[in-house]
């Protein structure tokens, strides 16, 4: 995973005050994403799907939930498009 902007970096709405959404993937990317726990600092690598919906900036793509609050998304990386079309599998 990389850390620079082009493919993915430390975005989400707490710890991202300045806002500036040119950073973020588009709605509806799914991406592979490292979160880590505010308490524990536990860590974590999940896919998500990003959503910028008001509160929201981040949904599981195993049940569509919302990221807890509790889990901070500190690296992402775009999944190629192609990998995630399984008709022909």
């Amino acid at each position: 995973m990389s850390n620079d902007n082009a493919g993915g970096s430390i975005f989400n709405a707490p710890s991202n005050p300045s806002g500036d959404r040119s950073k973020y993937p588009e709605v509806g990317a799914i991406v592979v994403a490292i979160v880590r726990h505010w308490h524990t600092k536990g860590i974590r690598v999940v896919t998500l799907r990003y959503v910028h919906e008001g509160d929201c900036d981040w949904r599981t793509t195993d049940d569509n939930s919302e990221l807890s609050y509790d889990w901070t998304v500190i690296k992402w990386e775009m999944i190629p498009k192609a990998w995630l079309d399984v008709s022909s599998i």
